[in-house]
């Protein structure tokens, strides 16, 4: 009697538990989250349509995914999940494509853009290429831009870990807590979010009317104090502005040798010999 009631839904059984699982993958598959109350994956989108044997999703039109924290406004996003039925890429393309992520922590909002976006699901790596741009703003203030051919986001949970990017040049700006902005080029940037350091290669660092260069720089951003690092051609240079009693200025520019401390002295220059007192003894 059993059999008979059953054996007819068997199939409708099957497909209920085998949604079910895929549902309970999708969330225990969402590295982003910053916190095991927010799982849920939300994208909407005026078209959608699905192809469940290759386990593609494509949505078009006013694309909107919010994630924890994390928001992304694109023109197309596609989904595509592996064999274990868990999320593994998202790509998305735009004019340009948003993200927007609030650091639960410290309250500062990172907002990126790029008109080609990917997300790496399984080691929380995003990729934002063509006219990337990054901004992280504390309140109506933004402290960090940086401007790039490609910017990479490597995350850990809800936390920006590290910031890469490259470009011919890369572009960065950052606001000193005394409110003067230091701004700079480089070939590549890497920025390390939780000890507010970044190295630039290929550097050229701006800070007032102070130039440096040099091929490896690193700059604190809590402290403002520069490094930097080379050899031969590549040693590192500066260019200095320093005031004089006149009212023009005079540059200098320093060049520092290899494994060596450079150092700048002041010496008054030579008195001439009094003559005057010989002509009169004659």
């Amino acid at each position: 009697m059993i059999s008979k009631i059953i054996k007819p839904h068997l199939g409708l059984l099957i497909g209920l538990l085998v949604y079910a699982q895929f549902v309970r993958g999708a969330e225990e598959a969402a590295p982003l989250t910053p916190s095991k109350a927010s799982t849920k994956l939300e994208i909407s989108s005026d078209n959608w349509k699905a192809d469940q044997k290759t386990g593609t999703y494509h949505y078009k039109k006013n694309v909107i995914l919010k994630w924890g924290e994390v928001k992304v406004t694109a023109n197309t996003l596609s989904r595509q999940i592996n064999t274990q039925t868990q999320l593994e890429e998202i790509v998305a393309e735009g004019m340009p494509v948003v993200l927007t992520f609030t650091d639960p922590k410290t309250k500062k909002t990172v907002f990126a853009r790029g008109q080609d976006f990917t997300f790496v699901t399984p080691n929380n790596h995003i990729i934002l290429k063509n006219k990337a741009s990054l901004t992280i703003s504390q309140g109506e203030t933004i402290e960090t831009d940086i401007q790039a051919r490609q910017i990479d986001l490597h995350l850990d949970g809800s936390k920006i870990d590290s910031v890469e990017a490259a470009g011919k040049p890369v572009r960065f700006s950052h606001q000193l807590v005394n409110g003067k902005r230091t701004q700079a080029q480089a070939q590549q940037l890497t920025l390390e979010y939780a000890a507010q350091k970044v190295h630039l290669i290929g550097a050229k660092v701006e800070q007032g009317t102070d130039t440096f260069k040099a091929e490896s720089l690193y700059f604190d951003v809590l402290s403002g104090q520069l490094s930097a690092s080379g050899e031969g051609e590549n040693r590192p240079s500066m260019i200095l502005d320093i005031p004089t009693n006149k009212p023009e200025k005079t540059k200098v520019d320093v060049i520092v040798p290899n494994n060596t401390e450079s150092s700048m002295e002041t010496h008054e220059p030579p008195v001439p010999p009094n003559t005057q007192g010989e002509e009169n003894q004659l």
